[in-house]
């Protein structure tokens, strides 16, 4: 809905703002391009669960995530 655009726009940019500060804060080399990657994969995710995913097949791909983005980023 093209009336709905600037809106989404303004709140996605907050999103990954957002999390480009976490993941900087976090000692990551986060750009933007790196944040909305992160973002729009835990977007995804949270969307497969309210849908069709199931907690195990959750608990698996978060798994996989700490393996892309461990908890402690490498020096």
């Amino acid at each position: 809905m093209p009336a709905l655009r600037p809106a989404a726009e303004r709140l996605y940019s907050a999103y990954i703002n957002r999390m480009q500060g976490a993941l900087s804060a976090a000692g990551y080399e986060a750009d933007e391009a790196v944040a909305r990657l992160v973002f729009a994969s835990l977007d995804g995710l949270v969307f497969q669960r309210l849908t069709v995913a199931t907690e195990e097949q959750m608990r698996l791909a978060l798994h996989q995530m700490e393996r892309l983005l461990p908890l402690a980023p490498r020096p």
